[in-house]
């Protein structure tokens, strides 16, 4: 039994024997002998000590994913640059809630079962995209499942028309994907690694990285939380010692 326990259960045993005014004293002497013997900033875990996250599907399950929640407002922060020609990878959500004077919608994939792709390619295949095509490509959450980042990235950087802009986020902490595992889940970043690796690849590009996102979201995330289970200025955090992920804005001259 622990000194905690063992102090309250022993008061709880002997307060009838204890006059009224004394059970304030006997509670209190009790909790200085506590603060006594518990470690200074020791951390309450609560139901955050666990072996498995709340969800295996990034909090999908719950609600909104952090990262999710986070990239909503990196791409909203640039809906200017989301018209044109579009290329979105995967689906269209971000080209359809954020763009403006939009004329065309492309989603590339590698899967061919998937339903919303107008396009099958893969990034790593240098020329798989249509040269000059589009005026913006939004390549979020890629490119940690890509193989050859330089190639994908070029591949891309072609597929753009001048004054073009990509919009990319790749993840500074993450889980391995549930459904890739440890096969196809290959890359982690830091936005200052981004901005070096982007830069040279790119180097005639205009490229401005940022990090996105603090403790309390990096946590909720690996721990498969949701958006809606955070406050909004928890989400609103953005500390540069625990970015949850690294988004760049690259535009083409």
């Amino acid at each position: 039994m622990t000194l905690r326990r063992s102090l309250l259960e022993r008061a709880r045993r002997e307060s009838w024997r204890v006059p009224a005014p004394f059970r304030r004293k006997v509670k209190s002497g009790a909790e200085r002998v506590l603060a006594r013997t518990v470690p200074k900033g020791r951390a309450d875990w609560g139901n955050l000590r666990r072996a498995e996250p709340f969800s295996s599907v990034y909090g999908l399950d719950r609600g909104t994913a952090v990262d999710r929640a986070l990239l909503d407002r990196f791409v909203g922060s640039h809906a200017a640059d989301v018209r044109g020609s579009v290329l979105e990878v995967h689906d269209d959500g971000f080209t359809r809630r954020f763009g403006t004077g939009v004329e065309r919608i492309d989603v590339v994939d590698i899967d061919p079962h998937n339903e919303h792709a107008t396009l099958l390619a893969d990034l790593t295949e240098a020329g798989s995209l249509p040269s000059s095509a589009y005026d913006c490509v939004i390549l979020t959450q890629t490119l940690q499942f890509v193989s050859d980042v330089e190639v994908a990235v070029l591949n891309v950087w072609q597929a753009l028309r001048p004054s073009g802009v990509m919009l990319v986020s790749v993840p500074v902490t993450s889980r391995l994907d549930p459904t890739s595992g440890t096969s196809g889940d290959y890359w982690r970043w830091t936005p200052a690694g981004l901005a070096l690796q982007l830069r040279q690849l790119l180097p005639d590009a205009d490229i401005t990285v940022v990090g996105l996102g603090g403790l309390v979201a990096t946590l909720a995330f690996v721990h498969g939380l949701s958006a809606e289970e955070l406050d909004a200025s928890e989400l609103d955090v953005d500390d540069p010692h625990f970015p949850l992920l690294a988004c760049a804005r690259v535009a083409k001259p």
